[in-house]
């Protein structure tokens, strides 16, 4: 049976077996490690994230964006580590209603695109 063929790496193109070369995987995992560590991060697990996503969503039941589909993503308005350094660093603004909003998977995949420049960076 014929070996998969390779593809570009998903970060400079490079052919290889897996998602990403040999030299950006490393930087993958750490992205990661570095992620799971950022204290906003560990606000979305938290009980009153899921509290407060059920209230938003039940309020904007349709995407305030594009206004077709069903609101599935709890969003920030003004990207929640932003907000929260706007307000002096409270992190109760991070569960603030006025800055969030329902939006539907494609609009706050695009959204969320834009603002952190497409994902993670080297």
């Amino acid at each position: 049976m014929p070996d998969k063929p390779k593809r570009g790496c998903s970060r400079c193109g490079v052919l290889t077996d897996g998602k990403y070369c040999p030299a950006h995987a490393g930087l993958v995992k750490q992205y990661d490690k570095d992620r799971r560590k950022d204290y906003i991060r560990r606000l979305y697990d938290t009980v009153r994230w899921h509290w407060v996503r059920l209230n938003v969503l039940a309020r904007d039941r349709i995407c305030v964006h594009c206004r077709r589909w069903a609101a599935q993503e709890c969003d920030h308005i003004i990207p929640a580590k932003k907000y929260i350094e706007l307000h002096g660093g409270d992190l109760n603004r991070f569960y603030d209603e006025s800055n969030l909003q329902g939006l539907c998977k494609s609009c706050h995949s695009k959204k969320t695109a834009t603002e952190d420049g497409g994902g993670w960076r080297n």
